[in-house]
């Protein structure tokens, strides 16, 4: 059975419904496909140092895991992948002080979970 959610709490998170709902994408071919734009210059027209710095900047979210929490939620909308990102953002965030708080910082598993 799923909880009841009063729709003051629904729109204050979500927003206005059907708002964004033509926003259905996949994150991850689009990232792929920003990545082929910039090799195949096909929004700009740059070279040499230029065009690696670009390479390398999207070619960087590929290691992140940011992308992969937006791309887990890509079929339900961009606001619940937003929401998605805001709360992986706070965990994010108040780990290190948990870590710190509760003398974790010796551990070898906290290192991979902080960076």
């Amino acid at each position: 059975m799923r909880p009841q959610v009063s729709p003051t709490v629904k729109k204050l998170f979500l927003g206005k419904e059907g708002a964004r709902a033509e926003e259905v994408h996949d994150t991850l071919r689009t990232r792929w496909a920003n990545v082929r734009a910039i090799w195949n210059n096909d929004f700009e027209e740059d070279a040499g140092l230029e065009k690696v710095v670009r390479l390398i900047l999207a070619i960087s979210l590929f290691l992140f895991p940011g992308l992969y929490v937006r791309w887990m939620f890509w079929r339900k909308g961009a606001i619940y992948q937003d929401l998605a990102m805001e709360v992986y953002i706070l965990l994010k965030t108040a780990l290190p002080a948990v870590v710190l708080y509760e003398g974790w910082w010796d551990r070898p598993v906290v290192y991979a979970l902080v960076i």
